[in-house]
């Protein structure tokens, strides 16, 4: 009975409990299998990304292996230009392809102020909201600074590169990720998959999240622990 209402009230502020293995397993990488799948139904069609949040291109990059195996065009965002620079060199290789932007990606006009660690830390934690990165980091106020970047939206840029069509839009902006999907007017280009990042999410931000991509003709799979979630374009209804 204490299970039960226990449940019931963890429900109504929109989480859940479930079960999960206490040792080692194989987990299933569902957005690889999403990928792979569209790769082999897309085959004779160029895949065309967009990346907000590619930090170096290497650490915990979902897509890193796919841009270098299947030669992908796109264009890959990062604001901080310590680590935008490094972005270059690790793909310079592969740069024919691949639009570079140092920026990030935002509703607000000409500038956003992102939080990171001081001068000194190797960690290189950066978010919008400084309440993440000072969780991300375990760090106070002091260990803390601010450091303005420039930004615009995802409609200026796709107007600027000419974009005609999105394949996979790749997120991870530390708890941004939702207004950087709405700085796109998907009325008007919707990729066909959206990966995002959505452990730093508010219960309310998640609901609103998948109500708006619901309403956009997305069907979500919604990541379990240690998982992104995955919001894939069903076919336009007639």
């Amino acid at each position: 009975m204490v299970k039960k209402n226990f449940r019931k009230l963890i429900n109504f502020f929109n989480y859940d409990i479930r079960k999960y293995p206490n040792f080692n397993y194989n987990k299933v990488n569902i957005f690889n299998l999403v990928i792979e799948n569209f790769i082999i139904q897309h085959k004779d069609q160029p895949f065309y990304f967009i990346q907000v949040g590619a930090h170096d291109g290497l650490k915990n990059d979902p897509i890193n292996k796919y841009i270098k195996k299947y030669n992908w065009h796109g264009i890959l965002i990062e604001p901080q230009q310590d680590i935008f620079y490094k972005l270059k060199e690790n793909y310079k290789e592969f740069s024919k392809n691949l639009i570079f932007e140092n920026i990030a990606i935002s509703s607000a006009k000409n500038e956003i102020e992102l939080y990171r660690s001081k001068s000194g830390n190797k960690s290189t934690v950066a978010s919008v909201r400084k309440n993440i990165t000072k969780r991300q980091l375990k760090a106070g106020d002091k260990e803390l600074h601010s450091v303005k970047v420039k930004c615009t939206s995802l409609n200026n840029l796709i107007n600027k590169h000419s974009v005609i069509k999105i394949d996979l839009l790749q997120i991870d902006t530390e708890g941004y990720d939702f207004e950087v999907i709405k700085t796109l007017e998907l009325e008007n280009l919707k990729p066909k998959i959206i990966h995002f990042e959505f452990g730093h999410l508010t219960p309310k931000e998640c609901n609103d999240l998948v109500k708006y991509l619901s309403l956009h003709n997305y069907s979500i799979h919604w990541g379990g622990r240690e998982g992104d979630s995955i919001a894939i374009l069903e076919y336009e209804k007639a």
